[in-house]
Order: C-alpha cells, then sequence, then structure tokens
C-alpha cells in the first residue's frame, strides 16, 4: 500500500485515494509533504523527506521520519491526530516491505519499527497541542532553543563493531539534539608499517571500500556517505556479517554504480589518508575505528574512541548512553574504560 497522495499548495486530502504503483510519492522529490519542509527559524529550506528504499531522510541522512520531521510533523496535523497515526502507519508498512526486500535474511524488528514510526507520535502531539493553545515562542517569549551538538564520526565501513556504534548514533539522534556528520577512517591506513597485521588483510581488501567512501565523501558531501554506509551494510549483505554488493549499495543511496570500480585504484588515497589523519589527531593512533567528536552548543569539543558495543541501544537507552559517554570522555585526565569482553556484533535487530 502506498501513501496518501499530497495535493500542492495545501493541506493533504483526507480523502483521496492512496498512491498507485509501489514507489508511490515517496520516490518523488516533493517539497509540500506536510510536516517535513523546515521554516527559515527551523534552520532549513530542504523538505525532510525519507529516501526509498533504505528509508533514510534526504537531509539529514538518518532513519526517517528524522528529528526534524517528528518536531514538524505534529505541527501540521496538530487538529488530526488520527490522521497523522494513519500517515505514519501507512509509511511504516511500506518501510517494513522496502526493508525486508533489500535483506530478507534481517528483516526489520516489528518493535522497532512501531517505535521509530508511531512510538513517538502521541507525546509530540500533546506537546503540538499545548503550544497551539499558549501562542507562539515569540509571544511567550521563550529562550531560543540551543542549538544541535554537531558528533563528526569516523568510521572505517568494514568493521561490523564500528557499524553497531553507527546505528547506536543515529538511535541517539532521535533523542537528542545532535546532528551526525560522517568521515572515512582506514584500518589499513592505520596498521601500515606494523610487523603484524591484526586485520588480517594482506592483500588489501579493506582498501576497496573505504576508497569508495572517501570518493562519494568527496564528490557528493557527507549526507550521501551516511546513504552509501547504510545502504553498504543492508543491500545484499552476503554472509550475513560483512558489507554487500557495493554496486547494489550504491545504486541503493542514490549514487551511480560505476564508483565501485574506484576501489581499485588509488585516485582517492591521499582523500582517505588525510580524513583519517583528521580523526585520528583528535586522539591518538593507539585506537582504532570509530572515532567521535561532538562538537558541543558552547563550542567545546569532547573526541574518543568508540563506544565499542555489540547491541545498538534504542530510544532513552540510547540517549543515556551518549550522555555518560559524554560525561566521562569530558573529564580532564580521563583515558579509558572498559566492559566485558567483546561477543559478536548484532547487526540487524536494535535492542
Amino acid at each position: 500500500m502506498a501513501p496518501f497522495r499530497r495535493n500542492a499548495g495545501r493541506r493533504p486530502d483526507r480523502t483521496a485515494r492512496v498512491g498507485a504503483g509501489r514507489a508511490g510519492p515517496w520516490a518523488d522529490p516533493m517539497t509540500d509533504v506536510p510536516g517535513t519542509t523546515g521554516s527559515p527559524a527551523a534552520g532549513s529550506a530542504r523538505p525532510h523527506l525519507p529516501r526509498r528504499p533504505i528509508w533514510l531522510c534526504r537531509v539529514c541522512a538518518t532513519d526517517w521520519p528524522c528529528l526534524t520531521a517528528r518536531t514538524l510533523l505534529p505541527l501540521d496535523y496538530v487538529a488530526d491526530p488520527v490522521g497523522l497515526s494513519v500517515f505514519l502507519a501507512t509509511a511504516m508498512q511500506e518501510a517494513i516491505a522496502d526493508l525486508h526486500r533489500l535483506n530478507p535474511a534481517g528483516s526489520p524488528d516489528p518493535k522497532a519499527m512501531y517505535a521509530r514510526f508511531l512510538g513517538w507520535a502521541e507525546p509530540r502531539l500533546r506537546i503540538a497541542r499545548n503550544r497551539r493553545r499558549i501562542g507562539s515562542a515569540d509571544e511567550r517569549r521563550e529562550p531560543p532553543v540551543p542549538e544541535n551538538t554537531i558528533a563528526d564520526f569516523w568510521f572505517d565501513p568494514a568493521c561490523p563493531y564500528t557499524w553497531t556504534t553507527s546505528r547506536w548514533l543515529l538511535e541517539v539522534a532521535k533523542v537528542r539534539p545532535i546532528d551526525v556528520r560522517w568521515h572515512v577512517m582506514s584500518l589499513s591506513v592505520l596498521n601500515e608499517g606494523r610487523d603484524d597485521d591484526p586485520e588480517g588483510d594482506p592483500d588489501g581488501y579493506l582498501w576497496v571500500p573505504v576508497r569508495i567512501c572517501a570518493a562519494v565523501r568527496q564528490q557528493y558531501g557527507p549526507e550521501a556517505l551516511g546513504r552509501l554506509y547504510t545502504a553498504m551494510w543492508t543491500v545484499a549483505r552476503g554472509d550475513g556479517n560483512w558489507l554487500g554488493e557495493l554496486h547494489a549499495s550504491l545504486a541503493a543511496a542514490g549514487l551511480p554504480p560505476e564508483l565501485a570500480e574506484v576501489g581499485m585504484s588509488t585516485e582517492y588515497d591521499d582523500a582517505v589518508r588525510a580524513s583519517h589523519a583528521e580523526g585520528i589527531g583528535l586522539v591518538g593512533d593507539h585506537v582504532g575505528t570509530p572515532i567521535i567528536a561532538a562538537t558541543l552548543p558552547d563550542g567545546r569539543r569532547v573526541a574518543f574512541f568508540g563506544p565499542v558495543i555489540s547491541r545498538i541501544p534504542v530510544e532513552e537507552d540510547a540517549g543515556r548512553l551518549w550522555d555518560g559517554t559524554l560525561l566521562v570522555a569530558g573529564v580532564p585526565g580521563f583515558h579509558e574504560l572498559k566492559g566485558a569482553p567483546h561477543a559478536e556484533p548484532q547487526l540487524d535487530h536494535p535492542g
């Protein structure tokens, strides 16, 4: 079932038939979908729409509905909460179908999908109704909303634990005001000159995906890199614990499949090394992937390696882990904190 069609220049027709065709209107670069286009006050004029079939926001490159969509949708539907629920439930059904087609072996977890598409809606609707009753922020003379924290994330795309951490960071973005920016680093560069090879990669296969990622970031920017990274681990994944087919991943992310060819050249090695040096320079070469640097609204920057996790926390569990990580990593003189021995990473099902 495809979601409701939208009529340009006015609120959605609540009696409209559902759109025909598998792709539906989500595939179009629409700008009139209620609750998705940020006003100047919201800091964006681009529509926060999902990119199918991977269901990432076209602007944020985070799971859709992103934080901006979750803020604006209830404002549009404040007088029609049932309409919002129907709209989001329809989108959830399509997302489940799309994601299952991309990765039949790792179908989306129903509980997690409900929380992602519907679980947040009623509390946000209550906030929107209260704002409508009380008046605008200017009328109430509220203090300005703090700017978001910028979370710069350096990753080697081949590391499964880094993938798990990246999905946690996207969960954090749903419950904390953070914006994720994607950068590449390289285990191949990190281990150059060592007598041993901790990654067991004497033939240099780990260079292939990171070169492609560097090319995408340089040519299309960090948002496109975020989409590609998601597609690499969700589209046509081979044996279930490593990257999928790279041409298919590029296509699913809306990028030219022929970019896969740069993985076998050295054209973007300098870009890989420069990005790697930027990230590793924040912490030191005694660590690996990932590295996160959080730039707080007051200008302070907290950088750290990890956290290394084998499960993906969701909702407030994700937020609390973020809060605690920033707390300990931001203490002067803090160096290391370790937990239990590593378990196999759970790649598909949050929680």
